[in-house]
């Protein structure tokens, strides 16, 4: 396999013009086309890029390093983050200072984003282990009364019926109630707020446990469909 080049500028890829150390360049990564529409609206074209990542990720905790290169998804990150990956990944080169994982808060934007999460693990660890990756949380569910001061943002179903019991406690009757159908139906000042604009969004730390966390859940799962009959 011929060497890849350092830096590649994949088709869907919305660059930033900052990069490299002290950019604070952020590469966020969402699922789809839809998404990316709405998020290239919403983020600082100066530092935040973006690179959705259509269908969900392959498993490469066990895959070659060339049917890694050769796959269109992790082709295109190694590419945009110009590192390399594996043996030859180098941090230092890295064109962004943050990875953000910006997925729907669905089953299968949980699942993609353990995926990716796997894929850092195996083939970019340093990433997680010098604190470079991110998820942004989009929620699930809006919720405001002219009671409340400011509209609650709900992030999973359980949440939401807590929240709900919680207000009906408090007298809070027929709140009015949104549900966004992922990234994509969040309006675009909210998007902002709650997922790229640095002094209201709150970003989670993804480190090499919660791979290794992942990478439990996958192993229990395979494990748990060895055993089912005429597996």
């Amino acid at each position: 396999m011929s060497p890849r080049p350092a830096w590649g500028s994949p088709p869907k890829l919305s660059d930033c013009s900052k990069h490299g150390p002290g950019s604070a360049a952020e590469l966020v990564i969402v699922e789809g086309d839809s998404a990316a529409e709405a998020c290239l609206q919403a983020r600082d074209r100066k530092w935040q890029a973006l690179l959705p990542m259509q269908g969900k990720p392959m498993n490469t905790v066990s895959a070659s390093r060339n049917k890694v290169a050769k796959n269109v998804q992790f082709g295109a990150l190694i590419d945009t983050m110009g590192a390399g990956f594996g043996d030859d990944f180098d941090l230092a080169a890295c064109r962004y200072e943050r990875i953000v994982l910006l997925l729907d808060p669905d089953a299968d934007g949980i699942h993609s984003r353990a995926l990716l999460l796997l894929f850092f693990y195996t083939w970019m660890r340093p990433l997680l282990e010098a604190d470079y990756v991110f998820t942004a949380r989009p929620p699930l569910w809006e919720i405001s009364s002219a009671r409340l001061p400011e509209p609650l943002h709900v992030f999973t179903d359980k949440q939401y019926d807590d929240v709900i019991a919680q207000l009906e406690a408090q007298g809070v009757a027929n709140p009015s109630v949104e549900r966004y159908r992922g990234v994509a139906s969040i309006p675009v000042p909210k998007l902002t707020t709650i997922c790229f604009d640095p002094e209201t969004r709150a970003l989670s730390p993804l480190g090499v446990e919660h791979a290794e966390g992942a990478l439990r859940s996958f192993e229990r799962m395979k494990n748990v469909a060895a055993r089912r009959p005429g597996s």
